[in-house]
């Protein structure tokens, strides 16, 4: 489990291609995923798990105290009744 507070940031995983940002996921085993493009103050509705992610520009706000964009991405394992991760890009 990774915690929002304290996680290493993975930018690997995040890039910008075709006009669409893009994000690959690496949480085997994850049934679900919802991201955030607010720092967590608000998700996007859960979806099934797939190997990428393409993500409109036009969802991420426009911040001037953050260089970049930002992404969290929470994640849900249904057979292991595990609690949602937090990973943050």
């Amino acid at each position: 489990m990774v915690f929002p507070l304290s996680a290493d940031y993975d930018s690997a995983s995040f890039g910008y291609s075709g006009g669409k940002y893009t994000f690959e996921h690496k949480a085997l085993g994850a049934e679900k995923f919802r991201f955030s493009t607010s720092f967590g103050q608000t998700w996007y509705n859960w979806s099934n798990w797939e190997a990428t992610t393409s993500i409109d520009p036009s969802l991420f706000p426009k911040a001037d105290s953050w260089p970049g964009q930002h992404l969290m991405v929470q994640c849900e394992s249904c057979p292991a009744g595990s609690v949602p991760s937090v990973l943050r890009f």
